[in-house]
């Protein structure tokens, strides 16, 4: 959901202010804030919430936050729902078709900005017949969980085809 909670910017600093100026490009995170405003209120945002430039969408802008701290109005910030996942959101959200999304209801031609109405009908497209698992315990186990989920009566043949289906056997 899209958070509209306000801190004071007297919280902030330069390693937990965000805006589009220190938001890198690509998915790449963010880097130091060069201005923090020293009075007023400023949007709030906490650790696991996902934070997107809303200034030119195109250059694809997107935080997942590891700390809690404050960004100016131009960085939307979404926090997943009570009992989901803010790394699946942010996969989600961090795909090129989101950003696709974006564009088709940007408005202005030399900084376009997101309609963030537009953005909040965003859905994510996840067909009937398909189910999200959310599993823990490392790459080493997730090699076996397919296999391991598709057993029927508890007997399967699996064949070690190389090095990584080898492991999963293991």
């Amino acid at each position: 959901y899209y958070v509209k909670d306000k801190i004071s910017a007297i919280d902030c600093n330069n390693s937990n202010y965000i805006s589009t100026d220190n938001m890198l490009v690509e998915k790449q995170g963010i880097t130091f804030s060069d201005y923090v405003p020293n009075d007023g209120l400023v949007c709030s945002y906490k650790k696991g919430d996902i934070l997107i430039s809303n200034i030119r969408p195109y250059f694809k802008k997107i935080w997942l936050a590891d700390k809690d701290g404050g960004c100016s109005g131009d960085i939307l910030v979404f926090r997943a729902k009570e009992g989901y996942s803010s790394e699946f959101l942010y996969s989600v959200l961090s795909q090129d078709d989101f950003f696709r999304y974006v564009m088709q209801g940007a408005t202005g031609s030399k900084m376009p900005r997101g309609d963030k109405n537009h953005i909040l009908k965003y859905k994510i497209n996840i067909p009937d017949n398909y189910k999200v698992l959310f599993l823990q315990g490392g790459a080493h186990l997730q090699f076996s969980m397919v296999p391991i989920n598709l057993l029927k009566n508890g007997v399967a043949d699996y064949i070690v085809t190389g090095q990584w289906a080898k492991k999963a056997y293991q």
